[in-house]
């Protein structure tokens, strides 16, 4: 195969490895496998009203509809989406750019999304690398001659009012593609685009944006609302790129990514304020911003975040042996250490919960902070299982008050109906385990440092502070979760785990990372 090539006889699917995006007349409602990356608790805007209007046959007329909000809105999202979903599966060999998109997008943008269409050498190799590790989703992608912008217009499931990548796309589409979100109630976006033919990109416009705004500033076209056009002037003179808060996201999560994303300050207050009515939670004096990019990295797909936040949270960290000497043979661990500062925050977040409804914290032995401490400790670790026919579950926990955990953990496991609990304590260390022994969690045969699959995907740059690990190979193994023999085991078997991190970094930034890795 040469390097212009893609891998494998790939071959273009018409519903695309994501299933059909839209149907006429509806609004798009994207997945979790089909969703910008999010951070833990938020909750993006539902995207609606961005179905391409339907066209009818010659000579007839189209049913009048709700004027869409361009199709390039929808090229941006569903290219996102399936990044971050695995099935980026495009690439060249040679060029690579710095994304340019957001010096056209406003300076008082909430929240923006930029895709890079001509990154580095460095990343198509590392993509074209990835992608012929999964040879059932490259299948999905036809010959693209080495044409990494038509691989992602691919991607896009083929509908009647697609429009023709070569004849009508290829000739005007640069090197990036920017979305911001203005105002999250009134769904108000912009959309930059990088293109190279200023001509060929009006004549697209005027054919396909019907009841939008297009503007250009230099290289870049703006698209926007009719009724709430963008300010290009305002733009010319201040952008995005500009934004101070912004550089230094950017700036802190570095460059050569295949897509980033950005949430302002405000952006995030506003999905914790959405959010807070619906889970009961209080997170009044929250403020933070941040930034995220994906790329692929030895072998893995990476999603690293970097965030600022007004809350101190303290110094508490994972030691290097508390999770890495838990059992190997589970199917996943969940982990975190608790600093006395996020102990507090926490409770205080749970306080209108508890003074909503006492009884039910009261039940289980947990009223104060303190209480709160005791369960959770400074460190803990969970664990999970399958065996036979019956779950395994092992819980770990470093604590300054190991009877008070013990006497709450035992409650919560007789308010919910589980038997057969079992603990052990040493020093100021507590195992509790269902379905396994106290001595198996603490004295395994085999650890998780043992696991170098592990070890590569829950690497973090700083101290780190939360570890979640799945191991894929044994989910698709056990036989009594029936994984392996399902469809989607084709697309899971060339994947070695999952994990997530979280860590804080000397500069008051957190950051994490989400990573796909691959055998």
């Amino acid at each position: 195969m040469s390097d212009n090539q893609m891998p494998g006889n790939w071959q273009p699917n018409p519903q695309g490895p994501q299933g059909p995006v839209h149907q006429q007349g509806n609004p798009q409602q994207f997945g979790p496998q089909g969703q910008p990356p999010q951070p833990q608790g938020q909750q993006y805007p539902p995207q609606q009203g961005y179905a391409p209007q339907g066209y009818a046959p010659q000579g007839q007329q189209a049913p009048v509809k709700k004027k869409s909000r361009t199709p390039i809105i929808v090229a941006a999202v569903v290219a996102v989406a399936l990044v971050v979903g695995g099935g980026f599966l495009a690439f060249a060999l040679l060029g690579g750019s710095t994304p340019a998109a957001a010096k056209g997008l406003p300076a008082d943008s909430l929240a923006a999304v930029e895709l890079n269409l001509n990154p580095s050498a460095g990343q198509k190799l590392a993509v074209k690398d990835f992608a012929e590790k999964f040879p059932e989703l490259a299948s999905e992608v036809g010959d693209v001659e080495g044409d990494y912008k038509k691989a992602l217009w691919e991607l896009i499931p083929d509908s009647e009012d697609k429009p023709d990548y070569d004849t009508e796309i290829k000739p005007w589409l640069g090197d990036s593609l920017a979305l911001a979100i203005l105002d999250v109630e009134a769904e108000e976006f912009v959309v930059s685009v990088q293109v190279t033919d200023e001509d060929a990109a009006r004549a697209f416009a005027e054919a396909e944006f019907e009841g939008s705004s297009v503007e250009f500033i230099d290289d870049l076209m703006i698209v926007s609302e009719a009724d709430a056009p963008a300010d290009v002037e305002a733009i010319r003179s201040a952008s995005l790129a500009d934004d101070e808060t912004y550089t230094a996201d950017m700036a802190k999560l570095g460059a050569d990514h295949l897509v980033t994303a950005w949430a302002s300050e405000e952006f995030i207050n506003q999905a914790i304020e959405a959010s807070e009515g619906e889970v009961g939670i209080e997170t009044a004096g929250f403020s933070a911003h941040g930034a995220a990019g994906i790329k692929i990295s030895d072998g893995m797909a990476v999603l690293r975040g970097v965030s600022l936040s007004s809350q101190e949270i303290g110094d508490a960290e994972l030691a290097g042996d508390f999770v890495s000497s838990l059992p190997a043979g589970g199917l996943g661990v969940l982990a975190s250490a608790f600093s006395a500062e996020s102990i507090d925050l926490l409770w205080q977040q749970l306080q209108p919960m508890y003074e909503q409804d006492p009884s039910m914290f009261d039940a289980f032995g947990v009223s104060s902070a303190d209480d709160l401490g005791a369960v959770v400790g400074n460190q803990l670790a969970l664990t999970f299982g399958w065996q036979g026919e019956e779950p395994q579950i092992g819980i770990k926990v470093s604590t300054d008050d190991p009877a008070k955990h013990q006497e709450v953990l035992e409650t919560i496991a007789s308010g919910i109906g589980i038997p057969g609990v079992q603990h052990s304590t040493d020093g100021d260390t507590v195992h509790t385990t269902w379905g396994m022994s106290p001595d198996e969690l603490a004295n395994p045969a085999e650890t998780l440092g043992d696991n170098e699959a592990f070890g590569d995907v829950t690497e973090t740059s700083g101290d780190t502070q939360s570890v979640l690990w799945v191991d894929v190979p044994a989910l698709l193994s056990n036989e009594a979760l029936g994984l392996g023999n399902s469809e989607e085991a084709k697309y899971l078997e060339p994947i070695s785990g999952v994990g997530i991190s979280g860590s804080t970094l000397d500069d008051g930034y957190a950051e994490f990372f989400v990573r796909v890795g691959t055998k």
